[in-house]
């Protein structure tokens, strides 16, 4: 584990070395995948922000992602995320810095254990917390690896039971994933996998997460539900349509 007080007030260029990106030594065949995706306000259809994305894979296997998030015209960046799936492909290494805001959310993982840093902006002191999470362990990008990898029982109708840790809170809940894909979803060839809280409470705070893929390469296509972006002010935006276009 890293020792929390290096962390801050370590800039997002040092944050990103001290957790060991930029480090990677690939061994195997490298691929790289580059897509963007439109963030639009799910009432309105008002643009957001925009995000351009970078994934490394070795040997087929996801290594790291960087993710740049832009205002709605795409002209000035908004936030950066940066995550390293070598340790724990479900809840993997993340660094995700608000640049508007100033706010900051780092996490890393060993084993069952995760230790969480949040800065709500920069005029807050960041404040940090070591969990044990009992399960599944998930986190940040790390969501669409566990699907992917429990595609073939969410399928066949099962559910899949999941702990997903909420860096800004600190703590983590616990979730459930099922397929509900719609007749126009079977019909364009898509699957729509549904992602909430089996707590009634979390429920009423926490709208249902809708997450649609291209079965043919199980490639994410459609995201509906809470970012982790917020505006200016530094309020949550409320729930978004992601779509993503893929270069490659």
């Amino acid at each position: 584990m890293l020792n929390p007080n290096h962390l801050f007030p370590l800039n997002f260029k040092a944050l990103v070395l001290l957790l060991g990106f930029g480090l990677t030594v690939f061994h195997g065949v490298s691929q790289v995948r580059n897509y963007s995706g439109v963030a639009t306000d799910i009432k309105t259809g008002k643009v957001l922000f925009t995000a351009k994305f970078n994934e490394k894979r070795i040997n087929g296997k996801l290594e790291s992602m960087e993710t740049q998030y832009f205002s709605a015209d795409g002209k000035v960046k908004i936030a950066v995320r940066k995550v390293l799936f070598r340790n724990n492909p479900y809840a993997p290494n993340f660094v995700f810095q608000n640049l508007r805001t100033d706010a900051t959310e780092v996490m890393t993982t060993e084993g069952t254990t995760a230790e969480l840093h949040f800065k709500k902006n920069g005029d807050t002191k960041p404040v940090k917390k070591t969990i044990t999470v009992p399960g599944v362990m998930v986190a940040d990008a790390g969501l669409v690896s566990l699907i992917l990898d429990r595609w073939g029982n969410l399928k066949a109708g099962k559910q899949e039971g999941l702990n997903i840790i909420v860096t800004s809170r600190l703590d983590y809940y616990h979730f459930i994933l099922y397929e509900k894909s719609t007749d126009a979803d079977r019909k364009a060839g898509h699957t729509r996998i549904i992602f909430v809280s089996d707590n009634w409470f979390v429920r009423k705070v926490i709208d249902p997460i809708e997450m649609v893929f291209e079965n043919s390469t199980k490639r994410l296509i459609r995201f509906e539900g809470a970012t982790n972006l917020t505006d200016q002010d530094g309020k949550q935006f409320t729930s978004a349509i992601i779509t993503y276009q893929f270069e490659n």
